[in-house]
């Protein structure tokens, strides 16, 4: 086997190509959040680790699995396959930028056993950057002839900043693709059935709408839609969400973007330090919460809902230039707040709590 030129980067950086004959690609064998998976090769091979916020995700192979199916030829790992949308564009295509198409396959293991392929969306994006063959999910220890280890080049935490190389791919895909749309838009949750978000989101989209800026509804549009928006828009305003990862592969260097902070932690750091590292220039985060709308015992989450104090949102966006000083503008109503608040109960199904927050993040 060939190894890396230099050790084993911290903290999951790679930029190498590990070389390996006869591996075993092996998937994890228990659903948790962490567990061992990965790539054995006389011993463990880290290259093939995942990692987020700075910890190793896939644990160390302190064994040799015993392969039940054999594949022959040329492979390459494409690391853990995440079903959700943030984790599937953050964290399950960050090694496909050492993919050229001439691999026999490109293998994955899937995060959980119920996964067993990939949904529509999922196969059109992975052809939006340039998978000519959908990768195989290993679901049992598997001996492969001939394979490949990128090291990961994208992700959460540290790694969200990503590798040249990865932004190369990006670049050459997604960044050649047309764009069309308006310059100034809001990506909103409003039509968005999940639980977590502002309340009074829709008072927010108001606003943004009196001031030029055209609501995207991104779970309702196409790959292709969605990247011609992010593309063409030179002012974006977005809430702490998922769609902001797919943003910062899309949007162009310098665009200007805003982000609303809808529960009180670090998320949206991974956030940042993508937006910053691809477009160049660092987002403006507003952490205007006053409170959260949670379940009893539970940290801040994606599930929280927040509330947000609508005139320091509003000074934020004057005094950063997304909307005029004189632009009309305002907040919710005590009955609008109420009928929020039920509605997230209802979406909720458990006892949500009223938490004022008492020190922002930030």
């Amino acid at each position: 086997m060939t190894q890396p030129t230099a050790p084993m980067p911290d903290k999951g950086w790679s930029r190498e190509l590990v070389i390996l004959e006869n591996a075993t690609v092996a998937p994890p064998m228990v659903s948790r959040p962490r567990t061992p998976s990965g790539v054995w090769c006389d011993g463990d091979i880290a290259q093939a680790a995942m990692w987020r916020h700075d910890d190793r995700m896939s644990l160390a192979l302190t064994e040799k699995p015993e392969p039940v199916e054999t594949l022959k030829g040329r492979y390459l790992f494409g690391g853990m396959f995440y079903k959700e949308f943030g984790h599937f564009i953050t964290e399950t295509i960050g090694r496909l930028w050492a993919n050229d198409n001439s691999y026999d396959g490109i293998l994955m293991t899937p995060k959980h056993a119920h996964l067993t392929g990939f949904p529509l969306w999922q196969r059109e994006f992975l052809k939006t950057i340039g998978v000519e063959k959908l990768p195989l999910l290993i679901a049992r220890p598997t001996l492969v002839e001939h394979l490949t280890v990128p090291g990961q080049g994208f992700g959460l935490g540290s790694i969200s900043t990503g590798t040249p190389e990865f932004k190369a791919m990006i670049k050459n895909t997604i960044g050649r693709m047309p764009a069309a749309g308006p310059d100034k838009i809001y990506i909103s949750r409003t039509q968005y059935g999940a639980k977590g978000g502002i309340l009074a989101e829709s008072v927010l989209e108001q606003n943004l709408q009196q001031s030029g800026y055209q609501p995207v509804f991104a779970e309702k549009l196409s790959w292709k839609e969605q990247i011609a928006r992010y593309l063409a828009a030179k002012k974006v305003v977005s809430l702490d969400s998922s769609a902001l990862h797919m943003v910062g592969l899309a949007a162009n260097p310098g665009t200007e973007i805003a982000v609303v902070v809808r529960r009180n932690n670090f998320e949206w750091d991974c956030m940042r330090r993508q937006l910053e590292s691809f477009i160049g220039k660092p987002p403006v985060i507003i952490n205007s919460l006053v409170a959260e709308h949670l379940v009893a015992g539970k940290k801040s989450n994606h599930q929280s809902w927040g509330e947000i104090d609508f005139d320091e949102v509003r000074a934020h966006l004057v005094d950063h230039g997304f909307i005029a000083p004189d632009a009309p503008w305002s907040s919710p109503t005590p009955e609008l707040l109420a009928r929020d608040i039920a509605d997230a109960q209802r979406r909720d199904e458990r006892p949500l709590f009223h938490t004022p927050v008492t020190a922002r993040v930030s």
